[in-house]
This record gives structure tokens, C-alpha cells and sequence, in this order.
């Protein structure tokens, strides 16, 4: 066999080269492989050294996680800090949920002011009435009433808002007139009982309070 190609009429090369377009859709369905380039097909076909590809666009670029770890490399240990910094600031503002209500203070309730009621005055005449009506209690006759009528005649002529400049006040001329009790400055029947009570303490009866008060001057 000789080492030169083979020769071939020139009709014939004319008709291979006219087939090959015409076989390509029967070996295409041989060995397709589909290839996804930027979104859309090609089709290489193996076996024929035929190929047939579709125009290609070309997505853009999508980062990918290594690009976004590259670039985060690349931030310099200043920006770190002002990101970090600004962090620190937003987290440290205090959060206002409201505008607070503000509680009113109470306004104390004043004390009120105990008021003295003025007994109505009592006269000499009723104020002895009211002595005769305590004696039943104490044994005493009509004589220690008149003993004891003199006494007060002499102190304060019954009269229960006498005050002496020593301080003695009331009836019966009480030394400071405050130890007499509640009432003490304008109650007759509280002057009364308690003078009646004095004397029978310190004296026995009126007539002997009577007695020491001429005799002193004081009882």
C-alpha cells in the first residue's frame, strides 16, 4: 500500500462536504450534551467534530462568599473600631418607651384647730345654785353654805373669768386656774366641783375654809 493519501475523486469530496450540513440533525440526537452558559443552552455534539452553540450572554458577576470574606479583609483595624464604636453608642441610648407622667404631690390635709367653746356666763345667783346642789352629796347643812357663799364672795363674787395677776382664776380662785381640768377657763360647774373638792381635802367644810381665809387672807 502506498505511504500517499488516498486519492479521491474531486465529485465525491464535494458531495461529503455538501452532507455534513445535512447529517448534523441525525447525529445530534446521538450524544447531546446540554451545557447552561450565563442562562442560556448549548448544545455540543460528541462524535461527528460537528458543534452547534447557541450566542451566549454572559451574566454579570455575582460575589461570592469568598469574595465577601476577601473584601471584609480588606477593612483596615480603624474602620473596625469605628463600626465597633458606633455599636457601643446605639446600645448605650437609653430607649424611651413613654413620656413619664409626672405623680402630683398630695397637698397635706391642714389640722384642724380645736376650737374653745365658750360656756355661756353664769351668774352669781346661778352659780351658787349650782354649789347648793352639790352639798346633799357631801353631808353639809345650810351653815357651811353660808360659810362657803362669804368664802367666795371674797375670791371672785362667783364670777368664773376672775384672774388675779398671781395667776388664781375662776370661783374659787385656783392656783394656776389650768389644774382645775378641761374647761377649767369658763365652766362654772367644772370651777365649782373642783373647788368644793379642794376644801373638803384641805379643810374639812367651808366654814373652816372660811375661818383660815379670815384669818390669812388666803384659803
Amino acid at each position: 500500500m502506498s505511504s500517499h493519501a488516498k486519492y479521491v475523486p474531486k465529485h465525491r469530496a464535494a458531495k461529503h462536504r455538501a452532507e455534513g450540513p445535512a447529517l448534523l440533525p441525525q447525529l445530534l440526537p446521538r450524544v447531546p450534551k446540554r451545557v447552561l452558559v450565563g442562562g442560556l443552552a448549548a448544545v455540543a455534539v460528541a462524535g461527528g467534530g460537528a458543534a452547534v452553540a447557541a450566542s451566549v450572554t454572559t451574566s454579570p458577576s455575582v460575589p461570592t462568599t469568598s469574595a465577601k470574606v476577601a473584601a471584609a479583609a480588606q477593612v483596615t483595624p480603624l474602620e473596625h473600631a469605628a463600626r465597633a464604636a458606633a455599636v457601643s453608642r446605639s446600645l448605650a441610648r437609653p430607649q424611651v418607651v413613654g413620656t413619664p407622667t409626672r405623680t402630683p404631690t398630695p397637698t397635706p390635709t391642714p389640722t384642724p384647730t380645736p376650737t374653745q367653746v365658750s360656756m355661756p356666763y353664769v351668774s352669781p345667783g346661778s352659780a351658787q345654785a349650782i354649789a347648793q346642789g352639790m352639798f346633799a352629796a357631801h353631808g353639809w347643812d345650810a351653815n357651811q353654805f353660808s360659810c362657803l357663799v362669804s368664802l367666795w364672795n371674797r375670791e371672785s363674787h362667783w364670777n368664773p373669768y376672775a384672774a388675779n395677776p398671781s395667776g388664781a382664776y375662776g370661783i374659787p380662785q385656783a392656783l394656776p386656774g389650768s389644774k382645775m381640768g378641761p374647761g377649767w377657763h369658763d365652766n362654772a360647774t367644772v370651777q365649782i366641783s373642783w373647788g368644793i373638792g379642794y376644801i373638803e381635802r384641805r379643810y374639812g367644810t367651808p366654814c373652816g375654809a372660811w375661818g383660815h381665809s379670815q384669818a390669812t387672807g388666803w384659803y
